[in-house]
Parts: structure tokens; C-alpha cells; sequence
């Protein structure tokens, strides 16, 4: 049996997605930013019993405040990244660069959605 639980969210401050194109890094917009990290669970069977084998990802929901100035269009060449402040105590943020991710889906509407491809990252977000 496959599980996929949710155990934890994580929101990011001061936001920014920047595009890397042609040797410059342009800002394209701040954001609002929300991380989700999942434990994927599955059974495994193995000779004599059964095993259990989990892994984790996390995906990054870019909420509806985009600047209504960036067109989707234009994001097919180049290279995505995100910066986000993310809070590690009372009034304490670490800046997170988020450069390893996968675009999941990106609309005009405003909700644009990537996965965490760096597994690394993962593991320190898992243990702010």
C-alpha cells in the first residue's frame, strides 16, 4: 500500500522568484510563498516479511500575489529560482535560496506551483 501523509508547512517571507537568462538574474516578482513537505510510504515485500520504505518531497505553492506583470509565455526560456525568508525562531529568519526546483504548473491566474528537486534542502527545511 502506498501513503502519502502531509507533516509539515512551512511559510515563506519576503519572497521573490528571480529568472536566470542569458548570464542575468532578473527579478520577476515577490510572492507569497507556502512549502509543503510529504512522507511517501510504501510496503515492500521482501523474502521472509514485509519492509516498509519512506522517502520525502516537498512542493512550493506560490500564492496569488504574483505581479500581474509577468507573462507566463516568456518563462519558457530560462532557468527559475525562489528566495524566501523563512523563520527559524521568535524574530529569526534564515534566507533560503530555492535553486533546484521542477515547475509543476504555472498559470496566469496567479498559483504557480514547483517541487523541490534537492534532497538536501528537503532534510533542512524537514528539520527548521
Amino acid at each position: 500500500m502506498n501513503r502519502t501523509t502531509l507533516i509539515k508547512t512551512i511559510e515563506g517571507r519576503n519572497s521573490r522568484i528571480f529568472i536566470l537568462r542569458n548570464g542575468r538574474r532578473s527579478q520577476l516578482s515577490e510572492c507569497g510563498l507556502e512549502i509543503k513537505i510529504y512522507e511517501d510510504e510504501k510496503d515492500i515485500v521482501t523474502i521472509g516479511g514485509s519492509g516498509l520504505f519512506k522517502k520525502y518531497h516537498a512542493a512550493i505553492a506560490v500564492c496569488g500575489d504574483i505581479n500581474d506583470k509577468v507573462d507566463i509565455s516568456d518563462l519558457d526560456i530560462g532557468y527559475l529560482e525562489i528566495q524566501t525568508d523563512i523563520e527559524t525562531g521568535y524574530n529569526e529568519y534564515e534566507r533560503i535560496l530555492l535553486d533546484k526546483i521542477a515547475v509543476v504548473e504555472l498559470s496566469n491566474i496567479g498559483k504557480w506551483k514547483f517541487d523541490i528537486l534537492d534532497t538536501k534542502t528537503v532534510k533542512r527545511l524537514l528539520n527548521m
